[in-house]
């Protein structure tokens, strides 16, 4: 289990190391966690990888707004251990994507919901430097 747990700590750290090496520093930039659950077609949030990378976007300074279009309250209940090591007014509930994405200078896509994939590009658009990191590589490249 343990080599498990350090497997997704460095998932998470790559994820968000490629983020920053796009943005610059991710300190007091702000950041859409999309996809809570550990998988899409699910509200099941138990080993969801979105854990590691919020607390590794959290340790960097990052503000983050979290979306999942069912697993948001699964994921609220389980966050309080997170927020309690720093970051509890970082972190945002958005009730919608484009909530998510509108005061947001990246998205980070961690699940491979359709809403997402399938989310026309006028609300990608909505980021303010239109920077995606694909953890799922399920959004076309051209939206």
């Amino acid at each position: 289990m343990a080599g498990a747990l350090e497997v997704n700590a460095r998932q998470a750290r790559h994820v968000v190391d490629l983020l920053e090496g796009a943005l610059g520093l991710l300190a007091g930039r702000t950041v859409a966690l999309l996809g809570l659950a550990f998988k899409a077609g699910t509200d099941d949030v138990r080993d969801s990888r979105a854990y590691p990378i919020l607390g590794e976007l959290l340790k960097r300074g990052a503000r983050v707004r979290l979306h999942d279009p069912v697993a948001t309250e699964n994921f609220r209940r389980e966050l309080p251990a997170l927020i309690a090591h720093g970051g509890g007014d970082s972190v945002s509930f958005c009730g919608s994507l484009s909530e998510a994405l509108s005061s947001s200078e990246a998205a980070l896509l961690q699940a491979d919901w359709p809403e997402y994939r399938d989310a026309p590009a006028e609300l990608w658009q909505l980021l303010g430097a239109r920077l995606v990191v694909d953890a799922r590589r399920s959004v076309d490249e051209e939206r």
